[in-house]
Order: structure tokens, then sequence, then C-alpha cells
């Protein structure tokens, strides 16, 4: 018998009916997280009620970890309840502590049998949905209604249209119920009629509402879920598969007064391969809202927060930079800014915020809101977003937003007429979800100075919501660009942004193979360097590095004038201090040694002689890994020089001896050497190979007088001597030279002598 504002009363979006005898407020959980930030200890506040927890919202969770903090530290005696339909009670009670109770109320519940129908594949969902209605109705199994679960407004419209026929020959009650429909036209929809219904309904009537006299349920198994959209960089609504749970939920909608029916749009098999439960908002929305009223709140890091499931510690991080970058928190500090404290206010989504403050501050609001109003909502050209391109072709402009805010303002002065709409290209729905958003953009922002600028004050409203998106063409006139965050992206052929060298990409989509992967930007908007200097004066700064340039293979000295990490002037330079060219110079060569220095059969054959030293003589110390022997005697010639031109003039041989100590010089021409003094004073190469013993190769009349095989490494190694005939042909391979010639010399000398009369051939090759 009371009234809204009374002792009962509300707080919602936009809309609020509450007095100073208001007790008992009803409040989305959007108020409740703006609440917390204005009053971060709920002075006035008794008692919590969480209700409709299974959902996971964001807020919700939010709202949960709040109060649980509050009730551990300065409030003590705050009360708390957490109501819900489907809930893990055990983990929720485990996590409320010991004062946590679960009280379970069963409620009745009657059987429900559960049909599937995928029907055909390709057919429109509206036939679909007509065709399960007919169905249930022709069975006459009960006088009850009818309630249909679709994805959102426009499946609701045109399921409607397919149903007009069937309503009026069957004398049903059409009704549709979702979110944006006047209080009214929600209660119709909801009370019981005098004629027998067809209820076209979203999500909201899953758990939230209890309609009277439905007996039956047709389940699209659809639902437009809240995730975050790279795309525009913000949370959106999307088309998805609900739940196991969900769907059981949704058919439980037909129990709730007498046995019931539910035909599922599906099959049993996808059935199987659906969730079985929604994943929790946390885990999939962009987290900077969120994380800017918990720093309002009072929360140093996310870190610290109790949360019941976790973020992900990437979104944590995207979020909290993008904080800083629309400069909703300080840098340095993480402290919440006084623009911070203005976007919380505004209650929307920060990049909408930053736009809206902006053009507050610019005295363009509505401007303002309009550009964000588009930018959040889906796209309007009918053509651009069915087809990729423009439904006519329009002249370069600095703005795609710029370019539909004309063309909304035609459809407005045209009384939003669909046909007007479908005349200028635009989506009918989609232009007045714009203007339903801005309208309610509008309503929240100041009238501010006059307006500056015309144009340029809305490109610059439209900069301060995207400065991770900004662009630089890769070249002028060029599709190809790279985004902060070293992102390459190509713009849109349906783009009007031609000309301009720096954009922001206000919408981007995936890019294909053919386009290398690049991210392909369909709205855009031009930008202009002076206005980056005037907006965030931190995130441009002028460096002057030393780097090595691989294509030219030298040193150079680069200054370059940057916003965020993106290049918007580079100046290259070859005249570089050469002591700090060296040092550069050193560190690029160590990266690639082989391709720094010029590695020669002379160089190849000193490493290959060390790699053998320090595997047998280990007590020597040389490096087992002589690529890094090679690595510090190539760093050595950088010293002092700038390009590997240099480097490779110098003496690399020399430098990789110079790496040793003489000890090690004096054993690697003792225990390794490069040749072999034979009896008649010829020096035969010793050919070194990784992992083979070393080798020489002599005539064999050059070996007459050499008793025994040479040893190398202090006689743990034999040398492999490969014997030749005058023709230099091998007649024998040996590491055991006395056993050649006591046992094997015989019968080669017998063949020999018989080739080779005229050379000698002793009976005693050792005397």
């Amino acid at each position: 018998g009371g009234r809204a504002g009374g002792e009962v009363g509300y707080r919602v979006r936009y809309d609020v009916r509450v007095g100073a005898g208001t007790r008992l407020w009803f409040v989305t959980e959007g108020i409740l997280g703006r609440q917390i930030a204005r009053d971060p200890f709920l002075e006035r506040i008794g008692v919590v009620v969480l209700d409709e927890f299974h959902e996971r919202h964001l807020q919700g969770d939010v709202a949960l970890g709040v109060i649980r903090a509050l009730q551990e530290s300065v409030r003590p005696d705050l009360k708390l309840a957490v109501m819900s339909a489907t809930l893990e009670t055990d983990r929720l009670a485990a996590y409320l502590g010991a004062d946590g109770r679960v009280i379970t109320s069963e409620g009745r519940a009657h059987p429900v049998r559960v049909d599937y129908d995928p029907g055909r594949e390709g057919e429109p969902l509206p036939a679909r949905v007509r065709a399960a209605v007919t169905r249930l109705l022709e069975e006459r199994f009960d006088e009850g209604d009818v309630l249909v679960f679709l994805p959102g407004a426009r499946e609701i419209q045109r399921t409607a249209e397919a149903l007009e026929a069937l309503a009026r020959e069957l004398d049903l009650d059409l009704v549709a119920l979702h979110g944006d429909l006047p209080l009214e036209a929600q209660q119709r929809a909801i009370r019981r009629g005098p004629r027998r219904k067809v209820v076209l309904a979203t999500n909201v009537a899953e758990t939230a509402l209890t309609i009277e006299g439905v007996t039956a349920v047709v389940d699209s198994g659809l639902a437009r879920i809240n995730r975050f959209d790279a795309r525009r960089g913000i949370n959106a609504l999307r088309l998805a598969p609900v739940s196991r749970a969900s769907a059981d939920q949704r058919a439980g909608r037909a129990g709730r007064t007498a046995p019931g029916r539910c035909v599922r749009l599906w099959s049993q098999t996808a059935q199987l391969e659906r969730r079985d439960a929604d994943v929790p908002e946390v885990r999939r929305l962009d987290l900077a809202g969120t994380l800017l009223e918990l720093r309002a709140w009072g929360l140093e890091t996310p870190g610290a927060f109790r949360w019941l499931d976790p973020p992900e510690r990437g979104a944590v991080e995207r979020a909290l930079t993008l904080l800083r970058q629309l400069g909703a928190v300080e840098g340095a500090s993480g402290e919440l800014s006084d623009l911070g404290r203005r976007m919380l206010d505004l209650g929307v989504e920060p990049r909408l915020a930053r736009i809206l403050v902006e053009s507050e501050r610019r005295g363009c609001a509505a401007e303002g809101a309009l550009v964000a109003a588009l930018a959040s909502e889906r796209d309007i050209c009918l053509e651009a977003r069915a087809f990729g391109r423009p439904a006519a072709p329009h002249a370069a402009g600095p703005s795609d937003l710029l370019l539909r805010a004309e063309l909304f303002e035609e459809a407005a002065r045209r009384g939003f007429d669909a046909a007007a709409c479908r005349a200028l290209d635009l989506e009918p729905r989609a232009v007045r979800a714009v203007e339903r958003a801005r309208r309610q953009l509008e309503r929240r922002l100041g009238a501010g100075p006059p307006a500056v600028g015309g144009a340029d004050a809305v490109l610059r409203c439209t900069l301060a919501g995207f400065p991770d998106r900004v662009a630089r063409r890769r070249a002028p006139g060029s599709a190809r660009a790279l985004m902060v965050g070293n992102t390459g992206v190509m713009l849109g052929e349906e783009s009007v942004v031609r000309e301009a060298e720096l954009f922001v990409a206000v919408e981007l989509e995936g890019g294909e193979r053919r386009a290398r992967g690049e991210a392909r930007v369909r709205l855009a908007s031009a930008v202009e360097r002076g206005w980056l200097r005037e907006a965030f004066p931190a995130s441009l700064g002028r460096s002057v590095e030393t780097v090595f340039d691989p294509e030219r293979e030298r040193v150079v000295e680069r200054r370059r004038l940057s916003f965020e990490d993106l290049v918007l002037e580079e100046a290259v330079s070859a005249d570089v201090d050469r002591a700090a060219a060296g040092e550069v110079l050193s560190l690029a060569a160590r990266r690639d040694p082989r391709r720094a220095a010029r590695v020669g059969d002379t160089e190849e054959a000193l490493l290959l002689r060390l790699t053998f030293l320090g595997r047998w003589l280990p007590e020597l110390g040389v490096p087992n890994d002589v690529e890094a022997v090679l690595a510090d005697a190539v760093s050595s010639l950088c010293q002092g020089r700038r390009s590997f031109a240099e480097v490779r003039a110098q003496d690399l041989r020399g430098a990789i001896l110079g790496g040793l100590s003489y000890a090690q010089r004096q054993a690697l021409e003792r225990e390794a050497p490069s040749h072999l003094r034979l009896p008649g004073g010829r020096m035969a190469e010793i050919v070194y190979e990784r992992d083979k013993p070393p080798a020489a190769a002599a005539r064999i009349q050059e070996v007459f007088g050499l008793t025994a095989t040479p040893r190398l490494a202090a006689g743990r190694v034999a040398l492999v001597l490969q014997l030749l005939a005058p023709n230099r042909r091998p007649v024998q391979i040996t590491d055991d030279l006395a056993s050649f010639w006591r046992n094997t010399y015989p019968e080669v000398r017998k063949q020999l002598r018989g080739r080779y009369p005229k050379h000698a051939w002793p009976e005693d090759p050792a005397g």
C-alpha cells in the first residue's frame, strides 16, 4: 500500500525514486558500485542483499569482495545476504568464512519434458520459432501460455512479425519482454491476461521474473552476452550459445505451476558441447571501469582484492595501462586523478567517459555524446556492416565517425523513419539504438564553455577516448599503418580517412592471411600531431639512441619522437662516437659472430684445434665452447669501430690467439700442432674434425724412418696417418705405424715395387 519513493525506493541508471524516509533501496549493481566509490564505508547502510548472484556479474563480484573487506575491518556490523537460484553454495560459504550460513528453499517444481528440434540448416530463427510454437499449440497438452527465449529486441520484433498470422488465427496475445520496454509493457507480459499469451523474451525472464501461467517454453539457446570487444576496446553484447545451466533454468520456467514442455532449437549433440555454466564476467570483460571504482574505494593494487574468482593477470595489466593512458590515474603513483573522478561520476565505460569529459571541456557535449554513442553501438551504415564497403563512395574525409554523425543527423531530421534511414543506407534499428545511447549520454553532461574548433573539437574528443589506438601510416597514401603497441593495421577500403598521416583506429577487425595478418580498421578518425602534445604530453617523448642497424651492418645514432611506443619522427646519423659505437657493435657481433667477422679456412682450422685441445686436455682451461671463443675474439675487434666491414678487415686469427694465455698458446702448438714434420723435412698438414681423430696424409716414402705413430694431446690421442702411393692414392690408413711396418708393409712393398720399379722400396723402412 505504499508508493515508490516512500519507505521503499529505487535507483537505476536513469531513474531515481527515493525520499527522506526511504529505508529499503532497490539498486542495480552498477549503482551500488558507484555508491561504494563515493561512500567507501557504506556508513548509512545496515544490510546489503545481492540477488541473482549466480549470474556472476562483474559488479556483483566486486560488491561481494568490498563488503567482505568492510566486514573484516571497519564495518563488522554490516550484514550481507547472497541470493541465487543456482549456485555452488559450498564454495561461496567457504569464501564468506565462519559467519556464512547456507539457507536452502527448494520451492515446488513440476516435471518438464524436454525435446530437441535443431531444424533445417540455414533456416531463419523466426521461422524455426514459429514452427515450434505451432507444434506446441497443436498438441493442446494444456491451455497455458508459451514463453519463447530469444537473444534480443531485434530478434523479438522479427519473431513477432513471423507469428502475427498464427496469433490472429488462434486469438493469441503476442507480447514482448526485454529490459528496454516501459514498465507497463513489462507488467503486461508478466501478468496473466484474458487470452492465451506467447511471451517473446530475452534472458531477463530466465530467473529474475516469474511469468504467471507459463507451461511451455521454446528456447532459441542464444543470448547476447556481455564480453570484452577487442574491436572497439570496450565491453559489448555479443551473440553466443547459453550454457547448460542457463538452458536448464529456462526449461524450468515451464514447470512452475504445472507439468510443462520445453522445445530446444538445437540438437542433443550440441547440448553436450555447451559449457556447464556461464563464465563469470570477471573472466570475460574489460576491467578498466571496475579497477577505476576500486581505486576510488581505496584499493592500491588489484592483487590485494579478495576476488571470488580472480581475473586473469593480462586483463588486469591491460586495464591498468588503459587507465594510465586515459589520464584516469596518475602515471607514477597510480592515484586517482581529478579527471578519473569525473569519469567515475559519468558512470559509463572509461573510454566513453573520457570522450564525454573532453566534449564537456570543449563545449561540444551534444556532439561528443553522439560520437561516443556511434563508437559504442553497432555500425549504423547498412552496407558497410554487411559487405565491408560503403553503399556509395564517399569523398575522403577526416573521420568515419563524423561521416556517420552527418548521416545520423540527416536521419534525425527525417524523424528516424525506417524508409528514410534505408534511403541513406542506414540500418534503422542501429540508428535508433544510437539515438537512445546519445540521449542517455547527453543527459549526464554539463554545458561547458562555448564550443571551439568545430569538427576539430569532435576529432580531439575521439582521440581522448582512444590514445592506445593511435596509428601512423607506413608511407604517404598507404593503407598500411603501425599502431601503438607495435601492432600492424590496415585501413579498410570503406574508410574515408585516406590522407591523414595519423589516425585513431576506432574499430578493428582481425586480419586475414592475405593481409599479412594485420588487423583491419573499419572506423578511423584523423589526428594531428599537435593534438597529441596537448592531450597527452606525458605520452610524448624524445630519445637519442646509439643502435646497431642490421640492414647497414653498422652502428647509427637514432633520434626519435614517439607517442607511447609509436615512432612519429626519426632521424638517423652514421657519425657516432667510436667508443660508444664499439660497445653497441660488440653486442651485435656477439649475437652473430660469424656474420660480423670473416671466418675463413685458417680461422676454422684454428677453432677445430682449440676444440680438440679443450676436449683432451681440460686441465688447460680452454673453453669447450669454441663459438664463445670466437664471439670473444670478434667482440675484441669491435672496440673503437663502427661497422662489421671494419671488423672484417681485422686479423681474426690473431684475436683468437690473443684471447689465450701464454701456457694455452704453447700447449696449442705442442699438443695440437697444425703440421707434422716428416723424416724428410716436409711439413704435412694435420686435419682436425669434430668427433674424429686428427689425421695427416703423406706418401709412404716420406714416412720411411718413422718407426711409431705420432701422438698428440700429451700422448693421449694417436694421429691417424693416411699413407699414399706415388700417385697420391691411399694404400693404407693406420693409427699404429709399427704394426703396419711389421705386418702389412711387406705385402704393400711387393705390390708397389711392381708398379713403381724406379722408386726405392727398402725391406726395412724404419732403418
